[in-house]
Parts: structure tokens; sequence; C-alpha cells
């Protein structure tokens, strides 16, 4: 197969979640879609871009590789869904798979949030922010779904609806991914920053604690090199990870 938007990851680790392979592959760009294939050691990786997708592939083809759990993954290009109209307008505007909740109850438990979320999809990970620790009187969470859909319809089902006793409002977010592609391109050469005390981009909420720049895309950023590529684990049993189903489109051989 050709270079899409799309990757095969295979040679996953037993037991890998979602987290851990957002992980691996959020520093290379915006992920539009993450799915595991159930009981099998491969997944797919649908980038919001191109070029995100030819950065993490190029990482995952070199040397050293990208590794989960100290296991080297093999890496290689998969049919790429389209990406709906909507979707990519929505996504355009700044839509991403994170969401920033606010307006929780102190008293609002993991469980009750999952319980409310779950609905709009898979949750890779999820984080409560209480107000001791919040910088605000009220306490946060931030929520990352496995795809951009999802966090649209959760955003679109729950912004402004009562919860515990408080009115959630909801707002999409960066996530930490974003924080390393941002420090990556502040440490290139030669860049400099911006002076003066002009207005910048509306401030919205960023997955890992800091303000994120509205409207502005994840794969955006230029060429970054994720964390944790470990040295490649002795052998690659290739085999172990199986073939794509047809769903998703065959990984190349």
């Amino acid at each position: 197969l050709s270079q899409s938007r799309s990757v095969y990851v295979g040679n996953l680790p037993p037991q890998t979640s979602y987290a851990d392979l957002c992980a691996a592959a959020a520093p290379f760009g915006a992920l539009e879609s993450v799915r595991i294939v159930p009981h099998t050691r491969y997944a797919f990786i649908n980038f919001c871009t191109d070029e995100a997708a030819a950065r993490f592939h190029a990482k995952g083809s070199d040397e050293r590789g990208l590794t989960i759990k100290h296991q080297r993954l093999v890496v290689n290009w998969a049919k790429a869904p389209a990406i709906p109209d909507e979707l990519r307008a929505a996504i355009a505007r700044g839509a991403t798979r994170h969401v920033h909740v606010g307006g929780i109850d102190s008293s609002v438990t993991y469980q009750m949030l999952e319980a409310e979320f779950c609905a709009y999809g898979e949750i890779e990970s999820m984080r409560i922010m209480q107000p001791s620790n919040y910088g605000s009187p009220h306490a946060g969470a931030f929520i990352n779904f496995t795809s951009v859909a999802s966090a649209i319809a959760a955003k679109e089902a729950l912004h402004g609806v009562p919860f515990k006793n408080k009115t959630l409002t909801l707002e999409f977010a960066q996530g930490p991914g974003a924080r390393a592609r941002d420090s990556k391109e502040r440490a290139k050469p030669g860049r400099k920053e911006k002076a003066g005390k002009g207005k910048g981009p509306k401030a919205s909420a960023s997955a890992d604690g800091e303000p994120a720049a509205s409207g502005s895309a994840e794969g955006a950023a230029d060429a970054a090199d994720a964390a944790g590529t470990n040295a490649a684990a002795a052998a690659v049993d290739s085999i172990a990870s199986g073939p794509a189903p047809p769903a998703d489109g065959e990984a190349a051989a």
C-alpha cells in the first residue's frame, strides 16, 4: 500500500491500552481516530494529515524504531478511510479528540464521568482536576476520546446540560502530544519568538493543563520525535501481529 494518513501498527505487547498507543503516536501529529483490534496484537492509527502519518511511519521504520513497554512495533501503511466533509471542516475549525469539561461538582468521581461520557465513544484516558490544583474554585476534567468524532458528539450532546447539581461546559482541548510538538518547534535552530504584546488567539484548555490556541490543529506542527523510543527489542515477530481486517484495509507486506 502507498503512503496515506493511516498506519498499521503490529506486534503490540499484551494488554496494550489506548493510552499506551496514543502516547506513542500523538507526538507526531493530531490523531483523527485510533482502533485496537480486539483479541489481536495490532491496531490502526488514522492521523489528521498525511504529513503526521509520514513522521510516525519514518520513526517506526528507522534503526531504533518505536517501542511500547520495551517491545518494538511493526509499522506499515494501511488503507485510509475517507474523512467526511463535515468532520474535516470541524477539525479545521479546531475540533480535536480532547475535551475539557467544566462545571463539575467536587463530588463527581471517575466512574460517574465515565458512565456519562462513554456513550459517545471509546475513552482513551480521563483526568479530574480538583479545585485546589486546578487554579479555579470549580473542579474540571479532561477527557481524551480515541476519535475526534466521539469528542464532537459528546460536546454537542452535553454542553450546557445539568449534571450532579452543576451545568457542564465542554470545549475542545489540545492533548499532551501538542505540548511535545510545540517544545520541539521552539527548540528548532534559528527560531525566534515574536516580540510585542499584540493580542494572540483566544486561549482554550489543554489536556495537560496549559492554555492552547483555539482553532489551531494539532497536525500543523512540524517534524517531531516521539518520547519513549527505547532501544529496539531483539527480534520482532511480525507474524504475531496477524493480518489486518478488511474493514480497515490491509497492511502492506
